[in-house]
C-alpha cells in the first residue's frame, strides 16, 4: 500500500543499475566510445584553462550557442543543447507526446526510447529492425494517430542506413501527417552524410548529435538539437535551467578550435572498421561492417573461447543481441587500424 499519489505506470518501467566496473584503464569494446585520447595540445589546454570558477559557478551557455551556430553554418536560433542525444530525445517526447499517443520507432534500437514510451504513456509501433529494411516500412506506418517518429541514423545496435533522398520521402510523409520526426545522428562522423540541411527545409523536423562518440566526450554528457526555428523555440521551452555543466561547454568549445583534427578520428575509424572486417574475413570469420564505430563478428566455433581469452586479457565486449538477424555474432567498438590491430593480436593468440 502506497502512502503517497504517483504515477502507477512508472511501476512497469524496468530500470537497470549501470555497470559498476572500472572501465577506465581497459580495452573497452562495449560502449562504442573514442578509443583513442583527444589530443595532446587540446587535453593540455584544457587542463591549463580549467579553473575553479567553472564549477562554482553556474554554466554559461550563451557564449558556446554562439561559437557551434557558427561552426555548423546555422542561427542561434536553431539549436538546443541537451545532455546527450538521450537528453534530446527525452525533449521530443515532452514536446510532440501525450498519455495514448502513438510513436514509430525502430527495434531494437536505443534503450532508452522505450523507456520514455513508457513514462510517456505512448503507445509504441515498433519497427521490426532484425533484418532488411526499406524506408516505405516506416512510411506506411505513418498516419494521423502517430504523433512522433524516432529515427536514428545509423540505428544501434542493429547497423541500418539510410541514404537522405530516403530520409527525405520520411521527412515529407511526417509533414503531411503533421507527425513530429527526429533524426539520431549520434554516430555522425562515421557515417557518410548528414540530414542536416535537408531537415531545416521542414518544420516538423530536428536532428540531435552528441560529442560522446567521434569527439570522445561520453563522460560529458553534452549533446545538440537541431531544428528550424519555430521548432528549435519550443523544444527550448523544455530545456532545464542549464543545459550542460561548464566543463562541458569548456571542453566542447576547444573541441570546435581544434575541429579537423579531432574529427579526422572519425575517418581513421572508417579505415580501421574496413580492415578489421577484412582481417576477419580472412581467418574465416563472417563479419558484417556498418556505418558507425562497430561491427559484428561470427566467430563460429570459437566464440566461446575466444570471449574468455579476451575477457581474461582486459577487453570488454557487449553480449549478444537476441536478433534473428545476427545469432551469436558478437558486436565490437571499432577504431582507427593501429587499435585494431591489438586486438586481432588477442584473436590470433586463440586461432594460433
Amino acid at each position: 500500500m502506497s502512502f503517497f499519489r504517483f504515477k502507477t505506470h512508472v511501476e512497469t518501467v524496468r530500470r537497470l543499475r549501470n555497470d559498476k566496473r572500472d572501465r577506465h584503464d581497459r580495452f573497452r569494446l562495449d560502449a562504442n566510445e573514442r578509443l583513442e585520447g583527444l589530443p595532446a595540445s587540446l587535453w593540455k589546454k584544457f587542463k591549463r584553462d580549467l579553473r575553479q570558477e567553472d564549477v562554482l559557478c553556474y554554466p554559461e551557455t550563451e557564449k558556446f550557442y554562439e561559437k557551434l551556430a557558427g561552426h555548423l553554418g546555422v542561427g542561434v536560433e536553431n539549436l538546443v543543447l541537451t545532455t546527450g542525444v538521450d537528453g534530446a530525445i527525452k525533449n521530443c517526447f515532452e514536446l510532440f507526446v501525450k498519455p495514448g499517443d502513438t510513436v514509430v520507432y525502430p527495434d531494437p534500437t536505443f534503450g532508452m526510447v522505450d523507456v520514455y514510451a513508457r513514462l510517456f504513456q505512448a503507445q509504441a509501433k515498433k519497427i521490426p529492425f532484425g533484418g532488411a529494411v526499406a524506408i516505405e516500412d516506416l512510411i506506411k506506418v505513418v498516419d494521423q494517430g502517430v504523433t512522433f517518429v524516432f529515427l536514428p541514423n545509423p540505428n544501434s545496435p542493429t547497423g541500418h542506413y539510410f541514404q537522405n533522398s530516403d530520409l527525405e520521402k520520411l521527412m515529407a510523409a511526417c509533414r503531411e501527417k503533421k507527425t513530429g520526426l527526429l533524426i539520431d545522428e549520434a554516430y555522425w562522423g562515421f557515417s557518410p552524410g548528414t540530414a542536416v540541411d535537408i531537415a531545416l527545409r521542414f518544420e516538423n523536423v530536428a536532428v540531435a548529435r552528441s560529442f560522446s562518440k567521434v569527439f570522445g566526450l561520453a563522460g560529458l554528457r553534452i549533446g545538440y538539437l537541431i531544428a528550424p526555428a519555430p521548432l528549435a523555440a519550443l523544444l527550448y521551452k523544455f530545456r532545464p535551467m542549464y543545459e550542460v555543466n561548464q566543463p562541458a561547454l569548456k571542453l566542447a568549445s576547444l573541441v570546435l578550435d581544434q575541429f579537423d583534427e579531432v574529427f579526422a578520428y572519425g575517418r581513421r575509424t572508417r579505415e580501421g572498421r574496413k580492415y578489421f572486417v577484412d582481417s576477419m574475413r580472412q581467418r574465416g570469420f563472417n563479419a558484417r561492417e556498418t556505418e558507425a564505430n562497430f561491427v559484428y563478428v561470427d566467430f563460429k566455433e570459437k566464440r566461446d573461447a575466444l570471449l574468455t581469452h579476451l575477457k581474461e586479457k582486459g577487453v570488454l565486449i557487449r553480449g549478444s543481441y537476441n536478433l534473428e538477424a545476427f545469432g551469436d555474432w558478437v558486436r565490437l567498438t571499432v577504431g582507427p587500424a593501429a587499435i585494431m590491430k591489438k586486438l586481432i593480436g588477442l584473436i590470433d593468440e586463440v586461432l594460433c
